[in-house]
C-alpha cells in the first residue's frame, strides 16, 4: 500500500519481518541498512497444549482433517483451499475441512454458489478464542493457508508447533518463512 511504503521511506529504521519484505523496501529506495529482517515468533507455552480429541468429538470429526485460520477471502486462499477440497471429495477422497476466522461477505456469498452437499461438508466457525485454536491445531491433520497477501504468516508457526505440514502459497514473504522452517531456522 502507498501509504505504507511512504511511511517506509520516511522512517529512520524499519524492523521487517522477511527478507521479502527488505527486498521490496529497498527496491523503492530505502537505503539497505535501514532495513532490518527480526521476523516475529511465538511462545510454544502459548500455542502449545491443545487437545485434538476434544476438538474432533466436539464437530464430529474422524477423518483426514485439513483446518484453516485466517480471514475467508479469495486473497487468503479460502476459496482455493474449498476447490481443492470439493475436488478431493469428488475422487472419493474422505477429508474434512474446518474454516476459522472472520468471515467475509464475499466467502458468504461464495459458499451461497456451492451446491448444497458441498456447503453443508464445510465447517465454517467463524471466530475461535485461543483454547478452541489450540485444539483445532492439535487435530488437524494439515493446516493450509494459501494466502497471497500476508508477509508473515505467523498461523504457519503455530502449526508447525504442533508439528503439523502447511500448505502455503508461494508468494511475498510467507515463501522465506516455508523456506526458513525447512532450514531449521
Amino acid at each position: 500500500m502507498r501509504h505504507q511504503v511512504a511511511l517506509v521511506q520516511a522512517a529512520d529504521a524499519a524492523v521487517l519481518q522477511t527478507p521479502a519484505e527488505r527486498d521490496y523496501y529497498a527496491g523503492r529506495g530505502v537505503a539497505p541498512e535501514r532495513l532490518v529482517v527480526a521476523g516475529p515468533g511465538v511462545d510454544p507455552a502459548r500455542v502449545l497444549g491443545g487437545v485434538g480429541a476434544r476438538f474432533r468429538r466436539a464437530h464430529h470429526l474422524d477423518g483426514s482433517l485439513v483446518v484453516s485460520l485466517s480471514a475467508m477471502s479469495y486473497d487468503k486462499g479460502t476459496i482455493h483451499l474449498v476447490e481443492a477440497v470439493r475436488r478431493l471429495w469428488r475422487e472419493g477422497r474422505q477429508v474434512d475441512l474446518v474454516l476459522a476466522g472472520t468471515v467475509l461477505a464475499p466467502f458468504s456469498h461464495y459458499l451461497s454458489t456451492l451446491p448444497e452437499d458441498d456447503a453443508r461438508r464445510i465447517r465454517v466457525l467463524g471466530l475461535i478464542d485461543d483454547a478452541q485454536k489450540r485444539d483445532m491445531l492439535a487435530a488437524a491433520d494439515v493446516f493450509a493457508m494459501p494466502s497471497r497477501t500476508d508477509s508473515f504468516g505467523i498461523v504457519y508457526l503455530e502449526a508447525w508447533l504442533y508439528r503439523r505440514p502447511v500448505i502455503a502459497a508461494r508468494t511475498w514473504g510467507v515463501s522465506d518463512v516455508v523456506r526458513m522452517a525447512r532450514m531449521g531456522c
